[in-house]
């Protein structure tokens, strides 16, 4: 492209005189500019005529024919050609898809330059957002090649992937970013084909930062923040999924840091220490491991990288049964996390955690109410059932309700979302679900003004941690706004005959919703009515609910799917609303 023109030669076997020979030419004119005829010297068997070129409609690897005809029969002989036919086009700067390694330097490129494996040409694709695939796609081609003029950009090709089709990866070696822009899937959704591509290029933002894609030549794995959409959605932040999934390249060594803890209980030996006791699974590359009880509202990504530093105490870690002692003056706190990291070559390579909750000598303030029911539109309309008529419909189940003795009509709904409680479980990956002793409060102190502070859900299916509030409850926590304000104007919730419920509020989509689900720092409606509801320990509903929740038992199974709805709409008042940050809930009376 930085050139615009080349050169051919045509010979003459009788060299006397001067001699000027017509020529015909084919070729496109919108590009090409061929002399009409070619002027031989006296005494030159040989001349050179220029070829000029337009490069504005070039493309790279696309190749234009071009003939030449000596355009007067009597200068011809039969036994010299007399037409010249040849392509003219320029070739991309880019070397082959290449598989192997071997390959790559038989054709003259920097062994040092090659990331994939050193000996196998072949990658798994694990699907993580139940967008009609999940799991591991083993044995898929992976190839690669090269800018030859650029080194900061190179690709990646797999082939036979999602409904066999090619995923191209945009490359750079020298960062290890990865951009993903839009691309078929083979599916589609009977109107638009269902396509791939990063979440800056769905939004038409740079938001790389935040959610960034890599590969890692050193252990030949990819981590893709990955949307699935379609074509019109494109710019509007719509889509059927995004999150990560991942690509690791076969032939490497894949080290086992397996992290994994079930938190057993508490318990006080003969000397009245007190330990949390915890299940603990270590992978076999783990070279070391250290335990902590910390307070809950602490970051255990922080505190494992203190354990590993030495600034926090902890004790050392073994595969199986553990208790870490703790003291419960020295936390000051009564809702407590044990954290559990994973150490190898001197640096915290994974960790986990659990929620529990120890009273001390006193005691619990959270009595046992019994057994309600919940209706979730939370987080059900995470999956969506065979049948598409039921897409978003809630599930009533049974729950353990608590309620704070000092503060009557302070509730929790205990462990809403744990394996052993929520009816979905089964199709959730590991991780996914809340973990034992998370819970939804809800604050119904006043029968009219009902509603659920922002609080953590303890879950993360990918798309940040999730976190829930009311829509009431949203300008409770904006000083802007009284609670008596907020009642008065029937934004909060009530609590009749045992049943709690929330008033339902429209976006202007048409989509309803009774508060909001945040994934990370992006809040959006979920469910077609977002319905909460309570129905507590012998409620006059109670029958009902529990009809409702063995009727759940008869629908047909469930498969995860991404049913995100539109943002949230603010509340149509004059004061701007600003979103608070997660914390701890301050128990008060109103």
């Amino acid at each position: 492209f930085d050139e615009s023109t080349f050169s051919i030669q045509l010979y003459r076997i009788d060299t006397k005189g001067e001699l000027t020979v017509p020529l015909k030419v084919e070729c496109d004119e919108n590009i090409f500019t061929v002399p009409a005829s070619a002027t031989f010297a006296d005494g030159e068997s040989e001349v050179t005529i220029t070829i000029t070129y337009n490069s504005d409609p070039l493309e790279y690897d696309e190749y234009h024919d071009i003939s030449v005809t000596i355009n007067d029969d009597k200068l011809t002989t039969p036994y010299a050609y007399s037409t010249y036919t040849f392509s003219a086009g320029v070739p991309a700067p880019w070397t082959d898809w290449t598989y192997t390694k071997s390959q790559w330097v038989k054709d003259g490129n920097d062994p040092d330059e090659w990331p994939l494996s050193e000996t196998e040409s072949t990658c798994t694709y694990t699907y993580k957002l139940g967008v009609d695939l999940t799991g591991n796609d083993p044995d898929l081609p992976i190839s690669y090649r090269m800018n030859k003029m650029d080194k900061t950009k190179a690709q990646f090709k797999i082939e036979h992937w999602y409904y066999n089709v090619d995923l191209v990866l945009d490359y750079n070696p020298q960062t290890r970013a990865i951009r993903i822009y839009e691309q078929i899937t083979g599916l589609s959704n009977g109107e638009e084909d269902i396509i791939v591509c990063d979440f800056s290029i769905l939004v038409g933002a740079d938001l790389t930062a935040s959610y960034p894609s890599t590969y890692d030549p050193e252990t030949g794995r990819f981590i893709l923040n990955i949307c699935y959409t379609i074509p019109s959605w494109v710019g509007s932040s719509r889509g059927y999924g995004f999150g990560e999934e991942y690509i690791q390249v076969d032939g490497f060594f894949i080290p086992d840091y397996t992290t994994e803890m079930t938190y057993k209980g508490v318990m006080t030996d003969p000397t009245e220490a007190t330990y949390a006791s915890v299940d603990v699974v270590l992978g076999e590359n783990v070279e070391g491991a250290k335990l902590v009880v910390y307070t809950r509202d602490a970051d255990p990504s922080a505190i494992a990288d203190a354990l590993v530093s030495g600034d926090l105490a902890g004790i050392d870690a073994v595969a199986g049964r553990n208790d870490v002692p703790f003291s419960l003056d020295e936390l000051g706190a009564n809702e407590l996390q044990v954290v559990l990291v994973s150490i190898a070559d001197e640096e915290a390579v994974a960790y986990a955690s659990a929620n529990f909750e120890y009273y001390g000598g006193g005691s619990n303030p959270w009595k046992v109410l019994g057994t309600g029911y919940f209706t979730d539109d939370i987080v059900t309309p995470y999956y969506f059932f065979e049948d598409p008529e039921s897409i978003g419909d809630p599930i009533t189940y049974p729950v353990e309700i608590r309620q704070h003795e000092d503060y009557p009509g302070l509730y929790r709904i205990m462990n809403p979302w744990g394996k052993d409680v929520y009816r979905y479980a089964e199709f959730c990956e590991p991780g996914e679900l809340a973990p034992d002793g998370s819970y939804l409060e809800v604050n119904a102190q006043d029968a009219e003004g009902v509603y659920i502070p922002t609080q953590a859900l303890n879950m993360d299916w990918g798309y940040g941690p999730m976190a829930f509030v009311s829509e009431g409850a949203r300008y409770l926590e904006v000083p802007d706004y009284s609670f008596d304000d907020m009642k008065n104007a029937g934004y909060l919730g009530t609590l009749r005959d045992g049943v709690i419920t929330f008033p339902v509020f429209t976006t202007k989509d048409g989509l309803n919703y009774q508060g909001v689900l945040w994934e990370g720092n992006d809040g959006s409606c979920t469910g077609l009515n977002c319905k909460i509801e309570i129905v507590l320990p012998g409620a006059s509903a109670y029958a009902t609910s529990l009809a409702r929740a063995k009727a759940n038992l008869t629908k047909k199974a469930a498969k995860r799917a991404h049913v995100r709805g539109t943002k949230a709409e603010p509340l149509k008042f004059d004061k701007k609303i600003v979103r608070t940050t997660l914390k701890q809930v301050q128990l008060k009376s109103l």
